[in-house]
């Protein structure tokens, strides 16, 4: 799991009306919208499985400690998609606060972990898992909700790229998997149909190939002089490798994509394959 830092997260949250307007001139879609499709979800039952419900924001000191701002925005994030939220005191005596003041839901994190877990039913959702679905959701969308028999280079092959790459060969396309251990992006390949490889050392990506998604944690895996002409890039990799430019269309945020659709796992206690 990548460790954001305070400046990764400082203005999130602080202009919803310039994140929204970016997101829907590249997907369409509002954030709750998007969070809910990436589910196969009703953005409808979505809306209303959130309303008003109640998110406690539990910081977490173990590990490298607690990320300057990072509780705060995730109590806009939460109540950007309808629900109350609050910060506790941080660790266990936190989640003793959280179920004393009736909470829906607990969001935390530390160094190996972030998720969200359903305090009325226990169902637990990831953030790696999360943030995949979110991000290829989007790349989707990008692409006028058409991927079939189309490629995708996936780069990084952990939580997030591997749940990113399932979801996309199960929207049709056909994924290329690259990882800086090989050994990684082989077995993901492995897993799903009509999957491969590709190394720069198999040489270039063609000119027509056009869509990526970046869920590396290595900055610059990929240089962003070799993205070819009017690409589609949906990035949840940190640190971002990809900065915007006129020469192909980007969404790309460190936070509140990966915890709306985890929100709504939980709310829905759903396990998307």
């Amino acid at each position: 799991m990548t460790r954001l830092v305070p400046t990764d997260i400082a203005e999130l949250g602080l202009d919803w009306t310039g994140f929204e307007a970016t997101l829907f001139d590249l997907t369409g879609q509002s954030l709750l919208a998007l969070a809910a499709q990436a589910l196969d979800q009703d953005p409808n039952a979505a809306q209303k499985a959130l309303l008003k419900k109640t998110v406690a924001i539990v910081p977490d000191s173990s590990g490298e400690g607690i990320i300057e701002g990072f509780s705060e925005a995730l109590k806009r994030i939460a109540r950007r998609l309808g629900c109350q939220a609050f910060i506790t005191v941080p660790n266990a005596p936190g989640l003793i606060e959280a179920q004393n003041h009736g909470a829906d839901f607990i969001l935390s994190s530390n160094d190996d972990d972030f998720y969200c877990l359903n305090l009325k039913s226990n169902h637990r959702a990831p953030n790696g898992q999360a943030t995949g679905l979110g991000f290829a959701q989007a790349l989707y969308l990008m692409n006028g909700s058409n991927l079939v028999n189309q490629t995708v280079l996936i780069i990084g092959a952990g939580p997030v790229g591997s749940a990113a790459a399932k979801r996309l060969t199960s929207l049709g396309a056909k994924v290329l998997v690259h990882d800086i251990i090989p050994p990684k992006a082989q077995t993901l390949a492995q897993s799903l149909p009509g999957a491969q490889v590709w190394s720069p050392k198999l040489g270039p990506i063609p000119n027509s190939f056009n869509l990526i998604l970046e869920a590396s944690t290595s900055h610059k895996v990929f240089p962003q002089d070799q993205v070819p002409l009017g690409a589609l890039i949906s990035a949840p990799g940190m640190p971002f490798s990809f900065t915007p430019s006129p020469g192909y269309r980007l969404w790309s945020e460190p936070l509140a994509t990966g915890t709306a659709v985890m929100l709504l796992m939980a709310a829905l206690n759903l396990n998307p394959n």
